[in-house]
């Protein structure tokens, strides 16, 4: 009676077989997914093209959608630079910092 392998026994004997032949190793892993695409091919491929195609659609529909619903209400807005001051003007207003400061709190 054969007994299955555990998955713990097969990584163990694919990592010994591996540090004895690298390429060895890398060539039967190679060759085993190569054979497994050969076989899958057929029905992989359009799958995955007809999978590709609904990403790709649903990915522009939804694009649209939001931008839709964000133009909706969409207002223009026109934000203009702030004013130029007057320098002297300053002086009209009261003493700056500094000079409160050097007077000890007292310039009014």
């Amino acid at each position: 009676m054969i007994v299955p392998s555990s998955p713990a026994t097969l990584a163990g004997r694919v990592i010994d077989d591996y540090l004895r032949d690298p390429w060895g190793t890398l060539h039967r892993a190679l060759t085993g997914l190569l054979d497994w695409a050969s076989t899958a091919a057929p029905v992989a491929v359009p799958g995955l093209l007809v999978g590709l195609a609904v990403v790709m659609g649903s990915r522009r529909w939804w694009r649209r959608h939001c931008h839709a619903r964000l133009m909706t209400n969409a207002r223009v807005v026109t934000v203009l630079a702030p004013p130029t001051v007057d320098p002297a003007g300053g002086a009209a207003c009261g003493p700056t910092s500094s000079e409160c400061c050097a007077h000890g709190g007292n310039a009014w």
